[in-house]
C-alpha cells in the first residue's frame, strides 16, 4: 500500500458527539451546513483518485502524471483536511473477472483484513476500509460502481456511504463506467462520515431529526436461511427506534439478464473511459484496451487474471459498445424507476438490506444512481462484523446520514479492535 508511515502517529480523535435541532447538526460545533475540518483530520484516498499520479493498481499507469487534481481532493484540502497518501485497492477495481483476488494489485500487493490477517477484505475500495478499520486515519475516500465501498466496508465493521450519482463530483477519477462510478467516504463514525461526506459535496447534507420514518427490510430468503443471525439483529435495531416504522418482508425482483447486460455496458463504457485517460500517458504505445492486453504479454512478472476480460473489451466492436451502453442505460432507467415505485407504493422512505458482499444486494441502489450507506451493528458469534445497507431515492442523502445517525446513538457498537496495527 501507499502508506505515508510516518504521518499514522497525527491521527486525529474521532468527533463523536452529535447535537440536532430542526435546521440543522453539529459535529463538535461543526456546522454541516458551513462544512470546514479544521482539526487535523487525515485522510487516505483511493488509487484511482487523481492526487499526484494514480494507477488503479496496475503497473501500465504508473507513468501517468494527471494535470490536475481530483475534484473532491482540492475540495478535501479547501477545507483543511490532511492527505496521508493512496491506499490499494483491487486492481483496475476488480470489475473485469470474478477470478481476480479481492483487495490484491500489482503495484500494491495484498490488502491485509485489520482483524485477521489471512482474512478478505474485499474490494475494490479495500485499502481505503482497511485503512480506516485499523484506526490509521480518521476516514477515507472509497470509489463504487456496483458496491466497491458498502461492500469492504461491511466486513470491517466501518461506515460507507456512496452519495446520489454526480458527474461533476466524480471530475479526476479513473473510470470502470463513468455513467455508474460514483466518489464516496469511509469512517468509523455516523457523524465522521457526515463531515466527509459534506466536505466533498456540492449540494450539502445537514442532519436532521426524522419525525416517524418507514424503514422497509428487502426480502432475500436464501440468505434468510444461511444468516438467520444477520437478518434478526437488522431487524431488531431497527424496531428499536423510537417513532421508526418498520416494515418488513419487501419484496423486489428483476430479470436476471439484467446481471449479464449491466456487465456488458460496464465492458463498453470500460473500453471508451480507458482510452480517454491514456490520451494522456507518454508511452506511445499504451492508447487504448488492446495495447493494456499487448503490455500483459510481455510483462510476465506480473499477474494477468486481467487478461482474460481486457481481451473480451479491446475485442468489442463498434456496434456491440453502441448496443451495450443503450441497454444499460434503459436498464438504469428501468432499475430507477422499478426502485422508486417500491419506495412510493409501501410508503417507504428508506430501505433496508444485509451488507453481505456475496450476497449483493446494491447492486440495484447502485445501477439506479441512489445514495447508499453501510452501517455496522455488531458482531456474530464467531465475530463477523455484521452491517446492513440503507438506500434511499435520488438526493435522499440528508436522511441516509440521518438514519445511520440514529441507529448508531440508540445503539452504540464497541469496535473489535485491529490486531494489525503491531506487526506494521
Amino acid at each position: 500500500m501507499s502508506f505515508i508511515l510516518w504521518l499514522l502517529l497525527l491521527v486525529s480523535a474521532s468527533c463523536t458527539v452529535l447535537e440536532l435541532d430542526e435546521d440543522t447538526a453539529y459535529c463538535n460545533g461543526i456546522d454541516l451546513r458551513e462544512i470546514t475540518i479544521r482539526e487535523v483530520h487525515l485522510h487516505y484516498l483511493k488509487g484511482r483518485l487523481t492526487v499526484q499520479n494514480v494507477t488503479e493498481g496496475t503497473l501500465f499507469l504508473k507513468d501517468i502524471f494527471p494535470k490536475q487534481e481530483a475534484i473532491v481532493v482540492k475540495r478535501l484540502r479547501k477545507h483543511g483536511a490532511i492527505i496521508l497518501g493512496k491506499t490499494n485497492l483491487s486492481e483496475l477495481s476488480g470489475f473485469l473477472t470474478p477470478d481476480a483476488s479481492h483487495g490484491f494489485s500489482c503495484q500494491g500487493g495484498a490488502t491485509r483484513f485489520p482483524y485477521n490477517l489471512t482474512g478478505k477484505v474485499y474490494g475494490s475500495s479495500s485499502g481505503s476500509a482497511a485503512a480506516v478499520a485499523a484506526n490509521l486515519a480518521l476516514g477515507a475516500l472509497g470509489t463504487e460502481t456496483v458496491g466497491s465501498i458498502i461492500c469492504p466496508s461491511s466486513v470491517t465493521s466501518v461506515f460507507g456511504f456512496k452519495p446520489t450519482f454526480n458527474k461533476r463530483q466524480n471530475q479526476g477519477l479513473i473510470h470502470v463506467a463513468k455513467s455508474l462510478d460514483s466518489i464516496g467516504v469511509i469512517a468509523r463514525t455516523s457523524c465522521d462520515t457526515a463531515i466527509l461526506a459534506n466536505a466533498i459535496a456540492f449540494r450539502k447534507h445537514s442532519l436532521y431529526i426524522l419525525k416517524n420514518p418507514a424503514i422497509g427490510i428487502l426480502r432475500f430468503p436464501r440468505f434468510e436461511a444461511s444468516f438467520p443471525e444477520h437478518v434478526a439483529l437488522i431487524t431488531h435495531r431497527l424496531e428499536r427506534l423510537y417513532g421508526v416504522r418498520v416494515i418488513p418482508n419487501i419484496e423486489f425482483t428483476m430479470p436476471y439478464e439484467y446481471i449479464k447486460n449491466i456487465t456488458l455496458g460496464i465492458f463498453a463504457e470500460f473500453h471508451q473511459d480507458m482510452k480517454d485517460y491514456l490520451a494522456q500517458s507518454p508511452n506511445p504505445n499504451l492508447k487504448d484496451v488492446r495495447s493494456i492486453v499487448e503490455w500483459y504479454k510481455t510483462n510476465p512478472t506480473t499477474r494477468t487474471f486481467q487478461l482474460k476480460a481486457l481481451k473480451r473489451v479491446a475485442n468489442l466492436t463498434p456496434l456491440e459498445i453502441f448496443t451495450f451502453k443503450k441497454k444499460l442505460l434503459t436498464i438504469k432507467k428501468r432499475v430507477r424507476e422499478a426502485l422508486s415505485s417500491l419506495l412510493a407504493s409501501n410508503s417507504l422512505d428508506a430501505i433496508a438490506i444485509p451488507s453481505h458482499c456475496d450476497l449483493g444486494g446494491f447492486t440495484f441502489p447502485n445501477i439506479a444512481g441512489f445514495p447508499i450507506i453501510n452501517v455496522p451493528l455488531g458482531y456474530s458469534a464467531d465475530a463477523t462484523s455484521i452491517s446492513m445497507a440503507i438506500f434511499g431515492n435520488h438526493n435522499s442523502d440528508p436522511l441516509l446520514l440521518s438514519l445511520a445517525n440514529m441507529i448508531e446513538t440508540a445503539n452504540p457498537t464497541p469496535r473489535i479492535p485491529p490486531s494489525f496495527h503491531q506487526q506494521i
